[in-house]
């Protein structure tokens, strides 16, 4: 492939390549004012919210199960779990507040946990994207 042919590129394979349309600096980034491309507004929080209410409605129906489960066969899993689903704030309120006793935590609570951060999540979002 000669050095000025800037039209197509040759990949190994012998396919034709359109050349690039966006107008890119030297470190291949977008220059100013380039409007194409990305992804549309919103778009990443609607697959979120699918896949959140996904996982919501499958831990409705076999949540305390597959906990049960992962807890006897994945102690270090299940332990993974519950710290990345306990806030940071809570983790800090737990070294000024007295100790909680996990003998009294239900599923249920743990569940409705789950439920109240995840609307906490959605409407930070919203609060994020309306400035």
């Amino acid at each position: 492939m000669a050095d000025t042919d800037t039209k197509t590129e040759q990949p190994m394979w012998g396919a034709t390549l359109p050349a690039p349309s966006a107008v890119r600096d030297s470190q291949g980034r977008f220059l100013t004012g380039n409007n194409g491309g990305g992804r549309r507004k919103g778009s990443r929080n609607k697959l979120t919210e699918r896949f959140l209410d996904a996982i919501a409605d499958d831990f409705a129906e076999y949540g305390r199960e597959a906990i049960i489960r992962v807890r006897v066969a994945d102690p270090a899993a299940y332990l993974k779990l519950v710290g990345s689903i306990v806030p940071k704030e809570l983790v800090m309120q737990r070294e000024q507040a007295p100790p909680i006793n996990w003998d009294e935590v239900t599923y249920e609570d743990l569940a409705q946990f789950i439920e109240d951060r995840h609307r906490q999540k959605s409407m930070e979002q919203v609060l994020k994207s309306i400035g």
